[in-house]
């Protein structure tokens, strides 16, 4: 018998115990993509085979990376997959072959506006024929591609050369890239927008929806980071920034609109934005069980894999699931333990006050998580579960401020699983 929850309030204590309505299971369709950021297409210095076995351990869904422009079509005639671009391509088809890779189309070609962001017809045009081309030889192995990557950060643009950022010149060249992607692959899905940092009020996407950024794409997909915002740094702040996005999306477009957020991470170096590896990990953890509420969010791929350098004070080299050396940081293991677990979507989910705890089920295990939303005080959670297996928790825990997660029946607590202190104070175990 499936377990059930009912809320109810007792003595200040949040209580899971039976005869409440659980959730539909998720259809496979449904499920959450769990992917991760790699670089295979120009670090070539990374532990590969490292990864590799890390990404087949966790169950990731997608990889991420790069098939440059560049790389595809250089000064000779013709296109061919060279250098980077089939490094990934050896590790899509050969090593990860049960994955659904998201394939990053960019940045420019020194042969079309001076390598910048396109803008002049012959580039757009040439950009789509990349694109036609790549998608071509890979859509065997490729579910996704991403049109460019922070266009609205002037991202791969030369001064005085080709677009500067602008709404209107991305919108112009992801129609002919959507075009060209369905010519040749109608199955694959193409994300567009590919944003960071839009911030406050979603600007750049405003206009860019204005103007069309929606017409032949299957999602929006944004990156979204908050280490640097010391008020508000974790998962909560990242999904009010989603759900204010989605609002917008559905006031568009007249219904919900996938998104896909394909890149987020909080790094752990030494200096500003810093966050320890053990607030990261939790941030983690709460970013996956949050997003695994809205069904409109399809997929969250974690920047990123494996450290991309050695410098400990170099924010761009520390934001990896596993450092240089292939050690696993307790992110990584947050989502090996649990990624795969939680992006199946939960089968059962109870919110009361500041409080939500939710069930996640897969091939005969349970696993229950509660946790808070409060930024200022502790709160006080009392677990009681009943799985369809013999087993009976019940766990008093006091949750910190805005990172705190408990998790209780069958599976070991996150502490123990991956030696993190989760700010969830056992008052009383296993009963």
């Amino acid at each position: 018998m499936m377990r059930r929850l009912q809320r109810f309030m007792h003595r200040g204590l949040f209580v899971l115990g039976c005869c409440g309505m659980p959730l539909a299971a998720a259809s496979a369709a449904d499920k959450m993509i769990l992917g991760v950021q790699t670089h295979f297409a120009y670090d070539h210095t990374v532990d590969a085979a490292r990864v590799i076995e890390w990404v087949k351990a966790a169950r990731i869904h997608s990889t991420r990376d790069e098939m440059y422009w560049i790389q595809v079509e250089d000064e000779r005639p013709g296109l061919r997959l060279q250098n980077g671009a089939d490094v990934v391509w050896r590790v899509w088809s050969r090593e990860l072959p049960h994955t659904a890779p998201l394939m990053l189309l960019g940045y420019g070609n020194p042969k079309y506006d001076a390598g910048g962001q396109p803008r002049s017809d012959r580039a757009v045009a040439a950009y789509a024929d990349y694109v036609r081309w790549v998608v071509g030889e890979t859509r065997s192995r490729v579910g996704l591609v991403e049109v460019w990557n922070e266009w609205n950060l002037k991202a791969g643009s030369k001064p005085g050369a080709g677009a500067q950022g602008e709404a209107r010149d991305y919108v112009r060249l992801a129609a002919a890239a959507s075009k060209a992607v369905k010519a040749v692959a109608p199955e694959v899905l193409v994300l567009v927008g590919g944003t960071s940092e839009d911030f406050p009020d979603w600007r750049w996407m405003r206009e860019a929806l204005a103007l069309g950024l929606l017409d032949g794409a299957d999602g929006v997909s944004v990156h979204v980071y908050n280490a640097c915002n010391r008020a508000n740094v974790g998962a909560d702040e990242v999904m009010r920034r989603l759900d204010k996005l989605q609002s917008l999306l559905t006031g568009q477009a007249g219904r919900a609109v996938p998104i896909y957020m394909t890149e987020t991470g909080w790094p752990t170096h030494t200096g500003d934005c810093q966050v320890s590896e053990q607030d990261a990990g939790l941030y983690t953890l709460r970013l996956l069980l949050e997003a695994a509420q809205r069904p409109w969010l399809r997929g969250v791929w974690l920047y990123e894999a494996i450290d991309s350098g050695t410098d400990p004070t170099d924010r761009e080299h520390r934001f990896g699931l596993l450092r240089r050396d292939g050690s696993e940081r307790p992110s990584g293991c947050m989502v090996r333990e649990f990624g795969a677990i939680i992006a199946a979507r939960p089968v059962q989910l109870v919110r009361q006050g500041s409080v939500t705890a939710a069930v996640f089920e897969e091939a005969g295990r349970s696993l229950v998580f509660a946790w808070g939303h409060e930024r200022d005080r502790p709160l006080r959670v009392q677990m009681q579960v009943q799985t369809q297996m013999p087993v009976q928790m019940q766990e008093r825990v006091q949750l910190r401020p805005q990172a705190g997660v408990a998790a209780a029946a069958p599976l070991p607590a996150v502490s123990t699983r991956c030696g993190v202190e989760t700010g969830a104070t056992v008052a009383a175990g296993a009963q």
